[in-house]
């Protein structure tokens, strides 16, 4: 490879690497605003246990919970494989250097 593609290849990587950086930056944001909701769930929980006996109301609450807790972990999912596609980049570039 000629220096200049060498140099090409280097600004590439570097550019995943920053893509990288902020795609790991909102997996992170995406954990933070899911764990409230999985606190919930887990006090909901507890709470209906202790007390033996589900009602109608606590039921759909618990349901709801839950379903939010599925969005949010979708949405986590999501920033993850944007940030495995960048690592893919990022490896695919660098073993054309070679």
């Amino acid at each position: 490879m000629s220096l200049a593609a060498d140099a090409q290849s280097a600004a590439a990587v570097q550019t995943r690497l920053k893509e990288l950086y902020k795609a790991i930056k909102q997996i992170d944001e995406a954990k933070k605003m899911a764990e409230p909701t999985l606190n919930t769930i887990s006090t909901t929980h507890r709470r209906l246990e202790a007390e033996e006996k589900l009602t109608g109301a606590s039921r759909n609450r618990l349901i709801g919970l839950c379903e939010d807790a599925i969005a949010d972990s979708e949405k986590e999912e999501e920033c993850l494989r944007k940030a495995l596609d960048k690592i893919y980049d990022i490896r695919r570039i660098r073993h054309e250097i070679r």
